[in-house]
């Protein structure tokens, strides 16, 4: 950032994510930053807001890579349980085996680290990705989650006796003794 602020030598900024929750009282504690400079920095950082992603954590599942390949300028982030295999040609790309569930503390910590500005998720329909979200949500991490794909309606029973009964008029008769 612009006037050689030198901020990032601070324990309050850890990585680029911190920036955005900088305040003024931070700024002003620091050496030769008064007022006016801190607000100075503060709308720097305000405007990078609006700026293209750069560095994004896929944590889809090792399956659905392929689409994101082709965005060379864009550093990813691909964690997944399993390697991806064949992994698609990234231009930028990291691949982080793990295994969640993740706390909190995980999943800040390792947006911070990589200085992730977008999480791209899928709604798993559970909690598993509750801390994921809680974190990039404490960052100001831009989140794009990927909808549960629609369930056909299908027959539903409430106990075994009725999926037989369900099942009795949709089996073919066997016949029974030898075969003419």
């Amino acid at each position: 950032l612009g006037g050689g602020h030198e901020v990032v030598r601070e324990p309050m900024v850890r990585s680029v994510a911190d920036l955005y929750w900088l305040t003024e009282e931070q700024l002003v504690g620091l050496e030769r930053v008064g007022k006016k400079s801190a607000r100075a920095l503060l709308e720097e950082i305000a405007r990078s807001k609006g700026a293209p992603l750069s560095r994004v954590l896929l944590a889809l599942g090792r399956q659905e890579l392929a689409p994101f390949a082709g965005l060379d300028d864009i550093w990813f982030l691909i964690r997944s349980v399993d390697a991806p295999d064949p992994l698609p040609p990234f231009a930028q790309a990291e691949v982080k085996l793990a295994r969640g569930p993740f706390t909190l503390d995980d999943e800040r910590d390792l947006l911070r680290t990589h200085g992730i500005d977008t999480l791209v998720c899928k709604n798993s329909g559970g909690t598993a990705t509750d801390a994921k979200l809680a974190a990039a949500r404490l960052l100001g991490v831009r989140v794009v989650m990927r909808r549960r794909p629609v369930r056909p309606a299908l027959p539903t029973v409430a106990t075994v006796a009725a999926a037989v009964a369900w099942l009795l008029p949709r089996t073919p008769p066997r016949s029974i003794g030898p075969s003419n």
